[in-house]
């Protein structure tokens, strides 16, 4: 079962998979699993060892499931980079960016990649072994789960959504999401979702298991599963335990969540009332509009695209809304093999005729400056890190902050674009994402821990001056993407569901809300004058590109009360 965040295109370049390099693996065995990781990754294997069988405890509960004799150990294999992952000849189809993890139902292995995020670790690792429960309770292993799925009718929708369920419970991205199918009218009725694939399915099953549990109450979901085993059939395992069938669950469905989102629409601003969309899906015809970055001088955006089945990085007009061309395409061939779309972030020089982005080559990353007054690359830059993420100038220009990841471990370095030098500004355990200058200061946001207390879903905000690493803020909601200007810096915080834009002010210690959009911001980009600003949004179904050309134009007010989501039903570690 391949758990798919978005459905993008298949990669022309590489038909058959290459490896370059072996993997010498370690084990590490546990009461229900082993786990195979690569040397370097020893914290993360005890980690994942702890979540997985945590969440096996959790799930054998709410599934009320039995062992039937004794039962082989759950196989897990965690790469320690991505890059590596999309490599595994563990299944032979080549794996596009958009899968994050899969189970091989044949032999019901685990396999997921690493690249320092705890939190979508233990996220990808319980939705997989919900699969993997899944498995054993309908299918069992070997060719007879073969013959088995043939005779059983069960909507992906339903396996999908399961796995999000019991692996996030609801959380700000699902509710983001689902405020935007029902605000722009495009919930997808449960008797035609089995037709459908993409991310869609994933977020509505999971919608629906919520309502299932607060109207019926949680122990039904697993009653539904044990009695698919009976019943074969997913709509007949409905009307066996809630006593209705599948028109009538999703009418109830659909109403719930009209009641919870268009109350909304009174209280929050759609973002074309405030901002201009430079770049449509819709005209388009494509998926995500990405990543965006504007120029110093604000007279071009630089963002990530899937158009016409390539991804691409290309640049736009935010006065007149005109396409200014492409700068690479994707995927085509060994430099330029994976420009890693949903993580990209583009860094703009102080003069704005460079760039600096990272792609995948030869099983790393390397990092590219592109110029655009000589058309071209004018520099490759080969590091010794498995993932380059967040690259940023700094305001002389002569240097690149960075997150670098090495064996699954992500720290912020520092280049000298100058001397060549690499220098390693934390090192430590835990993940550290989203640097940027601050002046001669570096900015950045990390899940370490304060206290004697590890939350790795939240992210605080940290600065790094003379060596000394400080912490900022903490905000509830978490801070992302800081950029900061004199005594502002701004950041997107997760406070009701939805990534809103925030600015703190150093000197007052005072934070405001700038945007109260219905839809979710997922990347910002404020000139070097700090006058206009370039956004990528969640609308209608896909991202688009939105451009501000006078951030006065956001009313600072104070942030709205922090909405807490009831996310993953137990704190695994």
């Amino acid at each position: 079962m391949i758990y798919l965040l978005l459905l993008l295109s298949q990669y022309p370049f590489g038909q058959n998979k290459v490896q370059y390099e072996n993997i010498k693996w370690n084990i590490i065995e546990s009461e229900h699993f082993k786990l195979y990781y690569q040397d370097g990754s020893e914290g993360m294997a005890g980690f994942s060892i702890q979540v997985l069988e945590s969440t096996y405890v959790y799930l054998r509960k709410r599934l009320t499931y039995r062992t039937e004799g004794d039962e082989e150990k759950i196989p897990v294999i965690i790469y320690n980079s991505y890059n590596k992952f999309e490599e595994t000849n563990v299944i032979l189809s080549r794996l596009p960016e958009s899968v994050g993890g899969f189970t091989e139902s044949f032999k019901n292995r685990v396999v997921v990649p690493f690249d320092g995020n705890w939190s979508s670790l233990r996220h990808v690792l319980s939705h997989e072994l919900v699969h993997v429960f899944q498995n054993r309770i309908w299918f069992g292993t070997g060719l007879n789960a073969l013959n088995k799925r043939l005779t059983m009718n069960i909507p992906l929708w339903f396996i999908e959504g399961m796995a999000e369920f019991y692996s996030l419970g609801w959380n700000g991205e699902s509710d983001s999401y689902m405020r935007d199918l029902v605000i722009n009218q495009n919930v997808i009725p449960l008797t035609r979702l089995e037709y459908y694939g993409g991310l869609v399915i994933y977020k509505e099953g999971q919608s629906v298991l919520k309502f299932i549990e607060d109207r019926y109450g949680i122990q039904k979901i697993g009653e539904i599963v044990n009695a698919i085993r009976v019943t074969k059939s997913f709509d007949r395992a409905v009307e066996k335990v809630l006593g209705i069938n599948i028109q009538k669950l999703d009418e109830m469905w659909q109403r719930k969540i009209k009641k919870d989102y268009w109350p909304l629409l009174s209280e929050r601003e759609y973002v074309d009332e405030i901002a201009s969309k430079v770049v449509d899906h819709r005209v388009k015809k494509n998926y995500l509009n990405y990543a965006p970055s504007i120029s110093s001088d604000g007279s071009r955006i630089i963002y990530y695209t899937d158009s016409k089945g390539d991804i691409e990085i290309r640049t736009v007009s935010p006065i007149n809304n005109r396409d200014l061309g492409r700068v690479v395409t994707g995927g085509r061939g060994r430099k330029f093999e994976s420009l890693h779309i949903l993580e990209g972030h583009i860094g703009v020089s102080p003069t704005g005729d460079t760039i600096c982005f990272t792609s995948k080559e030869m099983g790393r990353d390397v990092l590219y400056l592109y110029s655009f007054k000589k058309g071209r690359i004018i520099n490759r830059i080969s590091l010794k890190l498995d993932r380059i993420m967040w690259p940023e100038f700094s305001p002389d220009g002569k240097r690149i902050v960075l997150t670098g990841v090495i064996d699954g471990t992500p720290d912020i370095y520092l280049y000298n674009l100058e001397n060549k030098d690499l220098f390693n500004l934390t090192n430590d355990f835990y993940s550290e994402l989203n640097p940027s200058f601050w002046g001669d200061k570096v900015l950045f946001v990390s899940s370490r821990p304060s206290g004697n207390e590890w939350d790795y879903d939240k992210y605080d905000l940290y600065v790094i001056e003379d060596g000394v690493i400080k912490k900022l803020l903490s905000f509830d909601g978490s801070v992302f993407s800081p950029y900061g200007r004199d005594s502002l810096i701004y950041f997107l915080s997760e406070r009701d569901g939805s990534k809103n834009l925030f600015v703190y002010n150093v000197n007052s210690g005072r934070i405001y809300q700038l945007t109260r959009f219905l839809e979710s911001i997922q990347g910002y980009s404020i000139d070097r004058n700090g006058t206009s600003c370039a956004l990528s949004c969640f609308v209608d179904g896909a991202w688009d590109i939105f451009y501000m050309d006078d951030l006065s134009s956001f009313i600072p007010t104070e942030p709205i009360p922090y909405r807490e989501f009831p996310e993953v039903r137990l704190r695994l570690i």
